[in-house]
């Protein structure tokens, strides 16, 4: 029995409920539901199979597979209003599910390196982006956090396979710096400073480019007067970019401030990363654990984090 058939509209009292995931977590049982039945008609057409997973559905045309991520699809949504969901949906796939023809064009297209290369772009994806069983070119960060290679197309962002590189001239270490450097001539919007408790200053990127919270990868670039101790910093979704510069120990009371933010806006989305914070020093990123409970929010700082902390003095109380 299908996920579809059990959860048809019209069903019986019997029936059991259909558990949201923690990815949907803003959609009740039933809106959850109409999410999914509404994905199906979206996507149904003759020749076509789809298998949903945690968060994607696998789309199957002719013998070539697509991955569809659902989580953004259903941010949009939850903004949405739910009799415009429909056209939402087909808005989306447009892009995230192309054409058998397009697929066809583009898979010549890149077998010539010099047409590809000023479009390949480091993007940061969640690490369970690598877990769906994908085969793309992509490298450890810290945890919960991968860099992604991505083609920049003019209407969507897609990912590199581990087949594509076989006929370029550079190797992972080449498509890494290449990736990086193209990742400089995104169009960003200014840095802002954001005063929060109104002591404590972010400094915040934000703007419509995909590769927004990616530019963390560059961050010495962007923020040039950055102390040796480096920066606290979040990117909770694809449009943001959090950071805080490590001047002293008023970082105590960053960390679960930018904690508290992060996780807010990594649930709101669209294009959600990750709810983490990370100590970034020296182009590496270092997760510093923070749990948020409902009266306190620890803050569980790594051993090097700590000895560095040890060198700015006693932290505020």
């Amino acid at each position: 029995m299908g996920l579809f058939d059990r959860f048809r509209s019209g069903k019986s009292e019997a029936e059991p409920k259909l558990a949201v995931p923690s990815w949907a977590s803003f959609f009740d049982a039933e809106e959850y539901r109409e999410f999914l039945e509404d994905v199906r008609r979206s996507l149904a057409a003759p020749g076509t199979t789809l298998e949903f997973g945690d968060g994607v559905v696998m789309v199957t045309r002719n013998g070539s597979t697509t991955r569809c991520g659902l989580q953004n699809l259903a941010q949009r949504c939850r903004a949405t209003p739910r009799p415009k969901w429909p056209q939402a949906m087909t808005d989306h796939f447009r892009t995230s599910a192309p054409s058998q023809a397009s697929l066809d064009e583009f898979r010549e297209r890149i077998r010539d390196f010099a047409n590809v290369r000023e479009i390949l772009k480091l993007r940061i994806y969640p690490h369970e982006y690598v877990e769906q069983g994908i085969d793309v070119v992509h490298w450890y960060l810290a945890p919960g956090l991968v860099a992604v290679l991505t083609y920049d197309l003019p209407e969507t962002v897609a990912t590199v396979h581990v087949e594509h590189p076989k006929s370029w001239p550079l190797d992972r270490d080449g498509l890494y710096q290449l990736g990086l450097e193209n990742l400089a001539h995104e169009r960003l919007a200014a840095l802002e400073q954001v005063k929060v408790k109104g002591t404590i200053e972010f400094t915040v990127l934000g703007g419509e480019s995909f590769f927004t919270s990616s530019q963390v990868l560059r961050l010495d670039e962007l923020m040039t007067s950055l102390p040796s101790q480096g920066a606290i910093v979040a990117l909770p979704h694809r449009h943001a970019l959090m950071a805080f510069p490590i001047r002293d120990g008023s970082v105590g009371v960053a960390i679960p401030l930018m904690a508290q933010m992060a996780a807010g806006m990594y649930k709101k989305g669209p294009g959600s990363v990750t709810p983490n914070v990370y100590w970034w020093r020296e182009e590496r990123l270092v997760h510093i654990p923070v749990s948020i409970g409902p009266k306190e929010i620890a803050v569980i700082p790594p051993l090097e984090f700590a000895d560095m902390l040890g060198t700015l003095g006693r932290l505020p109380v």
